[in-house]
């Protein structure tokens, strides 16, 4: 047997926040219960909400609600259906059972009212006389209106707002629902279609309870855990049913927030859920680990490359020497007073190749390493080799200065600095 939580009103309630159902039939909530169970599909609360005109103002205040409970509850006692009275004993000891989502945003809700000036979603459908069916996330999410976020936010996949007599009928499901007229017309059926006297002030006044603010003290001890049982000892002081909700609401706007931040960051998020939305974060981290490792192994192949052309180096400085100083050795110092350093570069990502052959006059080796040190290059290696009058150097750099976008700009910056 499903298990199922009845939010009851107080015959003598007259509170601001909760409406006097004194001239409420007695079975109002028996007719809701009824029409839940009456649905091909699972409904998880009603909740009637009805006219009530407080300081010339009307408002739309709790006036009733079923809850259904899960499709596929977890495994628990079964239990009778309770009111929030009987929620939290006269003691106040703590609940065993996790209060879910769905269940919270029910809970909470006979505390709350909406001035009909105010709009929002229970205003535009008494207002208007019209259904509002919202179903699926981007139906609500796109909805500006309070009541509605907290819907989305406590997981409701579906949202329906009919109007009726003297005030309008609220349904959710964590199911996706699509709209259906046999619901409305039984619900019409059941609490009467909304006329146009319904829309004047409703003549039903509002007063002092004590047993509203014991029910309300009860709610306040209700806490929603995750999965752990509350310690018995070294209780806290009592805060407000206000500040409860509250710290709640901020809770759940910060984590939305986050989530809102991440789905920014992620290119592609396949759907709207949060569920989603953290599988596609996980891929997506995947992907740029399997990038870094492609990248890391390109540059282990340069270094490679690199540390072989050392073993060529001295043959290739024999063949440069060969062109540059002929064959005569008288003409080689005559020669090398027309030699200009000549250098060669090859970028590879953030790193690059550089070859250096210049006259071995005036120490080029620590030259050249003065100049990488004022393009504060970070140097992974270097070799040099001598012939004649010949330098020969190869360097292997990282960290290449954003502003060098070409070999051919690297190449001239040290040419400049070297002559």
């Amino acid at each position: 047997m499903d298990e199922h939580f009845v939010i009851s009103s107080s015959s003598t309630s007259s509170s601001p926040i909760i409406p006097n159902l004194q001239d409420s039939p007695p079975n109002l909530s028996s007719t809701l219960q009824f029409l839940l169970q009456s649905q091909p599909f699972w409904w998880n609360y009603a909740i009637l909400w009805q006219t009530c005109n407080t300081t010339q103002t009307l408002t739309l205040t709790w006036a009733e609600g079923h809850f259904h409970g899960f499709k596929n509850p977890p495994k628990k006692p079964n239990k009778k259906p309770v009111t929030v009275d009987e929620y939290v004993d006269a003691e106040g000891s703590s609940m065993d059972d996790v209060v879910s989502d769905v269940e919270w945003f029910y809970m909470t809700s006979p505390v709350k009212s909406y001035q009909i000036r105010q709009g929002g979603i229970l205003s535009k459908a008494y207002t208007s006389r019209s259904l509002v069916w919202l179903s699926g996330s981007h139906s609500l999410g796109s909805y500006k209106c309070d009541r509605v976020k907290e819907a989305e936010a406590h997981g409701l996949e579906t949202l329906v707002i009919i109007p009726v007599s003297n005030g309008v009928l609220e349904l959710g499901s964590l199911e996706l629902i699509e709209e259906n007229w046999a619901l409305v017309q039984q619900a019409n059926l059941l609490f009467g279609p909304m006329t146009f006297s319904d829309q004047q002030i409703s003549p039903m006044c509002l007063s002092e309870s004590s047993h509203d603010s014991n029910r309300l003290m009860n709610l306040d001890k209700v806490e929603k855990r995750k999965g752990k049982r509350c310690g018995q000892g070294n209780r806290g002081p009592p805060t407000t049913m206000g500040n409860h909700v509250e710290a709640e609401r901020q809770r759940r706007e910060k984590m939305n927030s986050r989530f809102y931040a991440l789905r920014s960051v992620v290119p592609y998020v396949s759907k709207m859920d949060k569920a989603s939305l953290l599988g596609d974060t996980v891929a997506y981290i995947n992907e740029l680990k399997s990038k870094i490792q492609s990248l890391e192994s390109e540059i282990e192949v340069t270094r490679e490359c690199a540390k072989k052309s050392d073993y060529c180096s001295t043959s290739m400085l024999v063949e440069d020497v060969n062109i540059l100083t002929g064959s005569s050795e008288n003409n080689s110092k005559e020669i090398s007073t027309r030699i200009s350093p000549v250098v060669e570069v090859k970028m590879v990502g953030n790193e690059a190749i550089i070859r250096v052959q210049c006259e071995n006059i005036n120490y080029p080796c620590a030259r050249l390493m003065n100049v990488l040190k004022e393009l504060n290059v970070g140097i992974q290696h270097a070799t040099m080799s001598t012939l004649n009058d010949l330098m020969l150097q190869d360097v292997v750099i990282a960290r290449v200065p954003k502003e060098i976008r070409s070999e051919d700009d690297l190449k001239d910056v040290i040419l400049r600095r070297l002559e």
